[in-house]
């Protein structure tokens, strides 16, 4: 999954989706021919971002920046901003074969605040985890004794002067 454009974040998110039975990413490659303004088609494929089955079935999922989807709406009549929905018609069409919807989805879309969050869980799985263990069991017995707190208040109970170790925790 590539996380610069938002892939891995939208993984994580379908992660926690009570919708989603499974998730595949980069599923098959498939058979894709791409028209330009100048009008000339190319034969070539593509390969979606996941393949993500929903209880009410299944989803090929694309996830690209927002500037990137602008530059390929004006470059290409295959893309297209309609109705505040980017589409993608070359592979709309190829998957069409298969009877799966396409989606596309701008990484702007997953919300700034959601992205950022995830990757600071995951930078904190790179966390030395030697005391991890330990570190559970005393935030186990801050929150049975007083209840909810937030993280500052955890690291301050815990004397820690870093919260990466709670990330950790959350992360896992």
């Amino acid at each position: 999954t590539e996380s610069r454009t938002g892939e891995l974040a939208y993984g994580i998110l379908l992660d926690f989706d009570d919708d989603v039975v499974a998730l595949y990413e980069q599923p098959p490659t498939v058979a894709c021919v791409r028209t330009y303004n100048s009008g000339k088609q190319i034969h070539g494929s593509y390969t979606p971002d996941y393949l993500v089955l929903h209880k009410n079935g299944p989803k090929v999922i694309q996830i690209k920046a927002e500037d990137a989807l602008l530059k390929l709406c004006e470059k290409s009549p295959d893309w297209r901003l309609e109705d505040g929905i980017y589409r993608d018609y070359a592979a709309e069409h190829a998957l069409s074969k298969y009877s799966l919807p396409h989606i596309v989805i701008s990484s702007a879309s997953l919300g700034a605040q959601n992205v950022s969050n995830v990757r600071l869980l995951l930078r904190s799985l790179s966390h030395n985890e030697s005391q991890d263990e330990i570190i559970y069991r005393e935030c186990q017995n801050v929150l049975q004794q007083t209840g909810a707190k937030s993280l500052h208040e955890i690291a301050k109970l815990l004397d820690l002067e870093d919260y990466t170790p709670i990330l950790r925790l959350i992360a896992c």
